[in-house]
């Protein structure tokens, strides 16, 4: 298998920030069919319970909000 690295610039100072490896045609269609299938059930959730995990994914993120800035 050929490995294709991509490296990841800072678009303000153009140093590299990352390298990663690009996907290949079978490891996108698994992605995208992931996400196909997380769609379907995603919108079987009601509206109130996807408010409900929207504020408790908030809440989640206000929480580690400094260990997420050290991160990024």
């Amino acid at each position: 298998m050929t490995y294709v690295y991509v490296t990841v610039l800072n678009p303000a100072t153009e140093e590299p920030v990352t390298t990663l490896t690009q996907a290949s045609a079978e490891e996108a269609d698994e992605a995208i069919a992931r996400a196909a299938a997380a769609s379907a059930e995603w919108r079987a959730v009601s509206p109130g319970d996807r408010a409900r995990m929207l504020r408790a994914f908030a809440a989640a993120v206000d929480a580690a909000s400094e260990e997420l800035a050290g991160l990024e």
